[in-house]
């Protein structure tokens, strides 16, 4: 089976894509500063990916301990400024 869109069909589906609810969801932009919504990264792995994402941040952690070893997000948090809550 073969599946065939055209460059143009495909460069008007990522246009116009709107992005994943709860995953770096752009919330407001207030001050200069932006916001977004990432609750849906509880995993190392999905938080890790996140922080590739902004050079700087304001991380706002919360919920239910989950028991993960969250040392591997040290590395990655002291490279760049950033503000913890």
């Amino acid at each position: 089976m073969s599946c065939r869109a055209s460059a143009a069909a495909i460069a008007k589906g990522v246009r116009s894509f709107a992005g994943v609810e709860h995953r770096l969801e752009f919330v407001a932009e207030i001050g200069g500063a932006r916001y977004y919504n990432d609750s849906k990264a509880t995993q190392r792995r999905s938080t890790l990916k996140a922080l590739d994402v902004f050079r700087r941040i304001l991380i706002v952690w919360g919920g239910k301990d989950k028991g993960s070893d969250y040392t591997l997000l040290q590395r990655p948090l002291v490279k760049r400024p950033f503000s913890l809550c």
